[in-house]
């Protein structure tokens, strides 16, 4: 895709949904995923994704509520 496109945002979705964010405690929203995409509102970081497999399906759901639990 194209430049802006939403490749990494969406790539980094799939992990956070699969694997959660990791634990580094950095500040800098460079390098800390939790606060790049952290809700501007403050809101809760939350996703879901349906996985097909042999004749079944899973649901896979994360939630981190509010922004007092990022770091």
């Amino acid at each position: 895709g194209k430049n802006e496109s939403g490749k990494s945002t969406l790539s980094s979705f799939i992990n956070y949904i699969l694997y959660g964010f990791s634990s580094q405690k950095t500040r800098s929203v460079q390098t800390n995923d939790k606060l790049k995409y952290l809700p501007w509102n403050g809101g809760a970081v939350m996703g879901s994704a349906i996985v097909s497999y042999s004749g079944g399906e899973c649901r896979i759901e994360r939630q981190i509520q509010g922004s007092k639990n990022i770091l």
